[in-house]
């Protein structure tokens, strides 16, 4: 049993009351006795661990609970002074105010560090009161305390979700902005740069449609690792949000450091994971700002990165793009044209040009292309170029792929009752077959023009099969059943695997520009269209290539077995009415 916990010391403890267990004892030393024993009980089940000391600061007394926390048996400690769980940690001003206060008032509460017998050192909370006989003299101490680790180790693990990503462990969005606070405060003083790298993961939502979403953390949580090892000390990565990182560097003070820094990093992100059994590569799209340079704030300096991200994007995506004044004054003519956008399918400002396609065996028309093209009263002419990738982003391009698609069935339906029937080949972008009702929306147009699906090509770029295999594939097959020719466009530029061209209802295969534009001087570009030729072939796909300039390359697409061109050399895009005209002068 631990010894029992006195009250003041003019009161007996039970065992000291005279007489025999025999003995009669009045009613009221009776009703002592009880309640001692319930005290004892109290103390001795308590939680909190429980320390008696008498006037000089040693112990008289412990309970259950001082044992189990501190490790000490009741022999160890009676005796003992307090001081035998002192942590160390405390400077000896500390406890004067300690016996200051007990001197003063009495009581001390507070938070304190102390050692048990294992060595460990942990946070309890303590609170002692001194005890006074009926003279007022200090006779003895009481102790109540309870051990405070659990308590911090939550308070550290809320601190931490606060504070950092759950998945990566890589600083959240609120220590992001501290972090580049305290880096910039720090370069104003020392006189540095600091660089902030705004990073966005190419098609990351593909890999979570894909393999699923478990599959894409795992990808973080790896692509996550590798930047760390890439950064020093002082430096910080962050996960804001989805699949943004944002890094902090100290280190990188010349243009060259940054560049060589860039690269090593695109090289990091680009090496494939193993995820589902397969490996998966990924790209990234990086903006970057320089402190003093370019801004000198957070805020401004992240607008400037996010600036430069957005660019970097537009450009292409798998690679970086710095900010400048210049791209400043771009975006605000980006944010003019997505303004006059907005409004311009309404505004009747957009229109369809038509580009013919030429059979080169018998040099006859074998179809057009519509391409859309955009004439605003306020900036004249727009590039598709510049349009296209806007509309995207806005999420225009839906409406927009939609009305091409019914303009361009509304034109073959004209051109066939007039007697000049054409086929039209049409662009539908990878979001519209995300969408999945491409099939149905076109034979419902058909349906409604009463238009022969013979007079309609769909276009579609390798993309398609990377964003959405499984819906391409549906509608692919739809489309054909019902008589509407397929054609994969700017072959060679996407992502498409071979096995999706072997196994998919395709008619027409279009090799991108880029490989024809140096056919006649470059050896190597000839024998890689050749080849592609000689693939489509034996698929049972026709070839068209895109982008003939001049007669000689029409001449060696000729030679090398290419079936249909098209491009400036046979005829620049033209409205319905030069194009018959030009058809009838031919």
């Amino acid at each position: 049993m631990y010894s029992v916990i006195r009250p003041p010391h003019s009161v007996p403890a039970p065992t000291d009351l005279p007489g025999s267990e025999e003995a009669e004892h009045t009613p009221i030393e009776r009703d002592l006795r009880l309640q001692l024993r319930i005290v004892e009980k109290v103390i001795d089940a308590s939680l909190e661990g429980i320390i008696i000391c008498d006037q000089k600061g040693l112990i008289q007394s412990v309970n259950r609970a001082f044992t189990q926390i501190t490790g000490y048996s009741e022999a160890e400690a009676l005796g003992q002074n307090p001081s035998l769980l002192s942590s160390g940690r405390h400077a000896p001003d500390f406890y004067q105010q300690m016996w200051a206060s007990l001197e003063a008032q009495g009581f001390w509460q507070g938070e304190i560090w102390n050692r048990n017998k294992a060595g460990q050192v942990y946070p309890e909370w303590l609170s002692i009161t001194s005890i006074e006989n009926e003279s007022g003299e200090v006779v003895q101490y009481a102790a109540i305390f309870h051990d405070l680790t659990e308590i911090k180790r939550s308070e550290a693990r809320l601190k931490q979700m606060a504070r950092f990503d759950q998945l990566t462990r890589l600083a959240n969005r609120q220590l992001f902005y501290d972090r580049l606070q305290q880096a910039l405060a720090w370069a104003k003083v020392q006189q540095r740069k600091i660089t902030l790298i705004q990073l966005d993961l190419d098609w990351f939502k593909v890999i979570n449609d894909r393999y699923g979403h478990e599959a894409g953390d795992q990808l973080l949580q790896t692509l996550a690792q590798r930047v760390q090892l890439l950064l020093d000390s002082e430096d910080t990565a962050a996960r804001p949000s989805g699949d943004e990182f944002s890094l902090v560097l100290h280190g990188p003070q010349t243009h060259e450091d940054l560049l060589s820094f860039l690269n090593r990093l695109r090289q990091v992100i680009c090496v494939p994971q193993l995820i589902a059994g397969q490996e998966v590569r990924i790209t990234a799209s990086m903006g970057v700002a320089v402190f003093p340079e370019d801004a000198q704030t957070a805020e401004t300096l992240v607008g400037c990165a996010d600036l430069a991200l957005e660019h970097a994007k537009y450009l292409g995506r798998n690679g970086f793009h710095f900010y400048s004044q210049t791209l400043h004054r771009q975006s605000r003519s980006r944010f003019q044209l997505a303004n006059l956008l907005q409004n311009a399918l309404v505004r009747g400002e957009l229109h369809l040009f038509y580009q013919p396609k030429v059979h080169l065996a018998s040099n006859q028309i074998c179809g057009v292309e519509a391409l859309l093209r955009w004439f605003s009263p306020e900036l004249g002419g727009v590039s598709p170029a510049d349009f296209i990738p806007l509309a995207e982003d806005m999420g225009l391009i839906d409406q927009i792929g939609d009305w091409v698609l019914e303009a361009a069935v509304r034109q073959a339906k004209e051109w066939s009752e007039a007697g000049t029937p054409l086929n039209i080949a049409v662009n539908v972008s990878a979001r519209q077959f995300q969408r999945g009702d491409v099939a149905v929306r076109v034979l419902s147009l058909l349906a409604r023009y009463q238009l022969e699906p013979e007079w309609l090509s769909i276009e579609l770029t390798e993309t398609s099969f990377l964003h959405s295999p499984e819906k391409t594939r549906v509608a692919i097959e739809q489309l054909t059943a019902a008589g509407v020719k397929v054609a994969i466009d700017d072959f060679g530029t996407g992502y498409s695997s071979l096995s999706y061209i072997r196994t998919m209802s395709l008619h027409q295969l279009k090799v991108d520009i880029s490989f024809i534009r140096h056919l006649a001087e470059s050896e190597r570009d000839r024998k890689l269209v050749e080849a592609i030729i000689a693939m489509a072939h034996a698929l049972d796909l026709e070839v068209v290539a895109e982008g003939v300039e001049d007669a000689e390359q029409l001449r060696l697409l000729a030679e090398i077995g290419c079936d249909q061109a098209q491009g400036y050399q046979i005829c620049r895009p033209a409205p319905p009415e030069s194009l018959i005209e030009w058809l009838l002068q031919r």
